[in-house]
């Protein structure tokens, strides 16, 4: 109870939460693909949202697989590097790999934090509007309660 509430005052979990209701499992896909959450907190912040269940394991399952892939490449590049036998591809080759890793990191970040902003506008949005027509509403009311007592006063002075 207490870290829900701690977690609902905190203005990164309400957008999360926000664009996870939207729609978890791209939101959760993109963010397991983008270090912008640590994994333990992020799991406890899925924990608190309202995902459900298959579009949390299915996203997790997708989102992790490139950053294994990624883990055991390098993995597997280090151990070749260092082996005596001698590397099997140019440096240049590892130097183009780990770029191109570092971009494709820095582009999937973007996206997710697009994602989440998008989802946290589309709602900031929907509010606005939502209450635009409730004062469009009100003002509407005030005008036809205006109209009726002109009606009445009408009425009476040609009684009279």
């Amino acid at each position: 109870p207490q870290i829900s509430k701690i977690a609902e005052e905190n203005e990164t979990f309400r957008n999360i939460n926000k664009a996870v209701e939207r729609e978890g499992f791209k939101i959760i896909f993109l963010l397991r693909l983008s270090p912008l959450l640590p994994f333990a907190l992020s799991n406890y912040v899925y924990g608190l949202s309202s995902v459900g269940f298959a579009d949390f394991i299915l996203a997790t399952a997708l989102g992790f697989a490139p950053g294994t892939c990624g883990l055991v490449y390098t993995a597997s590049t280090a151990r070749d590097m260092l082996s005596d036998s001698g590397t099997s591809q140019p440096w240049y080759v590892y130097a183009a790999g780990f770029a191109i890793t570092a971009m494709l990191l820095k582009v999937v970040s973007d996206v997710a934090s697009k994602a989440v902003q998008d989802a946290i506008d589309d709602e900031d949005e929907e509010r606005a509007a939502a209450a635009v027509l409730d004062e469009v509403a009100a003002h509407a009311d005030s005008k036809q309660v205006v109209s009726d007592t002109v009606d009445i006063k009408s009425r009476d002075r040609v009684d009279a």
